[in-house]
């Protein structure tokens, strides 16, 4: 790459795989398969990485992700900042590149669209609302979401929806004269996925494609069912040369994903070995022997915590603190929110 050519994202990204620490089994595994051809049936076509916060998962993404752009692969990432179906395939569109105008011409005319009729004081923004709220529910039931999974009939009054869905379809059947934006506007994911497939079969006859969905434990109730049906070409025939990997708290869900146990490569991630806690804490400049037996006893060897607690460069054990310290208090008030690991890594 030429001086001229490095943007500071590569500076970055530099300086951040020259800090990764550990994970060689599982970035190997990836590189491995990735660099397959797309009929070796021993390619795995989709990576679930797991484990607890902390752990270094979306450190873990983001060396994938450089992996794949250093091969000369399209990538794109979502977390949990993208709230509904459509702006995730508007995300990734937007990283993916010009192969996806198609499908962000139409994703446009759906906001267009949607902003007039929020702005339309004769719409039935309150039979949108019932509308739209029982679309949750239903995607919630469908990805396991809720705690029991009941019934769909006790989570969803049927004809309480179905008089929405009809308030809403004449109304945009008066308002609209193209059938076709009347269903974007009643299920922009069924119209808009068939365009996000044909952009992604686009860019895929040119180059290998790399989905990473980040922060899954958040996101699944919403993604799940759509990344499944996307699976099963419901929208449309996939590129072979796309891989996807999915990180979250939790494994992927044995029944849900039962047809594609055999495309899977599970990845769990635990604990630092003692090891790779040291060469981290070598890494941060810590190097005092006293310090660094105190770090490693109080994180556990978890590598977000043996990180922060390396962040002062502390020279003496007592600077490091203990169980119930400041540094600590912060990593678990992270810990009961999962996009702090993002903040961290």
């Amino acid at each position: 790459m030429s001086r001229k050519s490095v943007s500071f994202q590569d500076l970055v990204r530099r300086r951040q795989r020259a800090g990764f620490v550990g994970r060689e089994d599982q970035i190997d595994l990836f590189k491995r398969s990735f660099d397959l051809s797309v009929d070796d049936e021993s390619r795995h076509l989709l990576f679930g990485i797991h484990g607890d916060g902390g752990v270094g998962k979306t450190f873990l993404v983001r060396q994938l992700r450089g992996l794949v752009s250093e091969r000369g692969a399209l990538s794109a990432y979502i977390d949990e900042y993208s709230f509904d179906v459509p702006e995730v395939m508007a995300t990734l569109a937007s990283e993916l590149g010009r192969d996806f105008r198609d499908f962000r011409d139409r994703y446009e005319e759906y906001l267009k669209q949607r902003d007039q009729l929020v702005r339309d004081p004769q719409a039935p923004l309150d039979a949108w609302g019932r509308l739209t709220r029982t679309a949750v529910k239903v995607a919630l039931h469908a990805s396991k979401g809720i705690p029991g999974a009941a019934p769909i009939v006790d989570l969803v009054n049927a004809e309480e929806a179905a008089d929405a869905a009809e308030q809403v379809r004449i109304y945009l059947t008066r308002k609209l004269s193209d059938s076709r934006d009347v269903r974007l506007l009643m299920n922009p994911v069924e119209e808009l996925t068939p365009a996000f497939v044909r952009c992604l079969a686009r860019a895929g006859a040119k180059r290998a494609i790399a989905l990473f969905f980040d922060t899954y434990e958040r996101t699944s109730p919403l993604l799940e069912t759509w990344i499944i049906q996307l699976l099963e070409g419901r929208f449309g025939e996939l590129p072979a040369n796309l891989v996807l990997t999915i990180s979250g708290r939790h494994p992927l869900d044995a029944d849900r994903w039962s047809d594609y146990l055999d495309i899977i490569a599970p990845i769990r991630l635990v604990s630092f070995t003692e090891k790779e806690a040291r060469r981290l804490l070598k890494l941060k400049g810590v190097t005092d022997e006293r310090v660094v037996k105190t770090i490693i006893a109080v994180s556990g060897r978890l590598p977000l915590l043996v990180a922060l607690l390396a962040e002062s460069r502390p020279r003496d054990p007592s600077d490091v603190g203990d169980p119930s310290g400041p540094a600590v208090e912060r990593f678990l008030k992270w810990e009961g929110n999962p996009s702090a690991e993002r903040q961290l890594c």
